[in-house]
């Protein structure tokens, strides 16, 4: 079965992407399922990349993926005040020295200054380092590259409107994976072939809606065919919490929050609409099979409807129409997550590989 891999935006987080395709790659292989389409947007396009660029390996990228994790970890300072709190050390650690492999201040100990004088200041990092850390793994991928298909997500600032770089009719750079990792103020924008552009997940950070719109506005014969059933894996980085009271103890608490809020998952109507076309292709081939499996001279009878259902079966088919099975795999986290997505600590980059690996273990088995 065509299966697409949707992967969101979280900065640190995005080693639990990291787990979650370690599990889920042997899997895809081991029940004969093909890895489609892979599309990502901010840290979940840079793992996006990774995986559609090495997926010709033996292990379809797995490793490769992990490699990046491990070289992108960054070990803590430890900071007086902080001795006993590694979440805190590595706080503070990213926010005064960024990391040596994504990211680095452009304005040293900005934090300490007073806001009143940022007037002049559109960014606070530099993310040089990173593009030339994923110019280091691949040169371009695409365009006509559709094994798998890689489509990745950003905001054009120029027309405020979102845009999806789609391998199969772009080669895809490390320029556009920044581009779509652009988030303000803390990055610059990107600029790319005469425009500017911004983290694809302020518009959208579960880009299922990009995904789909490519596969039916730009076909190929490789891309899963229209009315056949395709499987879905959406990795979820900022699962509701709805057991779990909030609290707003400090100002810390509010950051936390509003990154919720803002990246949290909002692709339930897409889910929806894409489960409703799913039924309405089960009707209209269900209907269709009956009618065929009627006597000929009963079938002479609904000429009509015939006509009709053949006529709406092949439109579905025309437009790349796709029965969805819809999985997710969710990120559990503390109501007091200090360090959020900027830990880059070894023990935190391994500590979510690991809970993405067994949590997609538990979702497989389960279903």
């Amino acid at each position: 079965m065509d299966t697409i891999l949707v992967l969101q935006g979280g900065g640190s987080l995005g080693a639990y992407e990291c787990g979650v395709y370690k599990a889920l790659a042997p899997w895809l292989r081991k029940s004969g399922h093909a890895l489609s389409v892979v599309a990502g947007t901010s840290i979940g396009a840079i793992n996006a990349a990774i995986i559609a660029v090495r997926y010709g390996d033996r292990d379809q990228g797995v490793m490769a993926l992990e490699d990046f994790w491990h070289l992108v970890a960054n070990n803590s300072l430890i900071f007086p005040p902080f001795v006993q709190s590694a979440d805190w050390n590595a706080v503070w650690t990213t926010l005064l020295f960024g990391n040596p492999r994504l990211f680095v201040p452009t304005v040293p100990f900005w934090m300490f200054v007073p806001p009143v004088a940022w007037d002049r200041l559109t960014s606070f990092y530099d993310t040089g380092p990173l593009e030339n850390t994923l110019g280091n793994i691949f040169d371009k991928f695409g365009p006509n590259q559709t094994e798998p298909r890689l489509i990745v997500t950003a905001v054009n600032l120029d027309r405020i409107e979102p845009v999806a770089f789609d391998s199969l009719d772009t080669a895809i750079t490390p320029r556009h994976i920044l581009a779509s990792c652009s988030l303000p103020p803390t990055f610059p924008a990107t600029q790319l072939d005469g425009h500017r552009y911004w983290d694809g997940g302020l518009w959208s950070n579960t880009p299922l809606r990009d995904a789909l719109n490519c596969l039916q506005s730009k076909k190929t014969p490789a891309q899963p065919k229209g009315l056949s059933n395709c499987l879905v894996f959406i990795v979820d980085l900022f699962t509701r919490q709805m057991d779990n009271p909030v609290v707003l103890e400090r100002n810390w608490d509010v950051w936390s929050l509003r990154d919720r809020v803002l990246f949290q998952d909002k692709a339930e109507y897409d889910e929806c609409s894409a489960n409703w076309v799913s039924q309405h292709i089960q009707f209209v081939e269900n209907l269709r099979q009956r009618i065929r499996a009627l006597p000929a001279e009963e079938r002479s009878k609904i000429n009509d409807l015939e006509m009709f259902v053949e006529s709406s079966a092949a439109t579905l088919e025309k437009q790349g129409r796709l029965q969805l099975t819809i999985r997710r795999v969710a990120r559990s986290s503390g109501s007091h997550e200090i360090s959020r997505e900027i830990d880059f600590s070894p023990e935190k980059t391994k500590s979510l590989i690991n809970q993405g690996y067994e949590d997609t273990l538990k979702e497989l088995q389960r279903r």
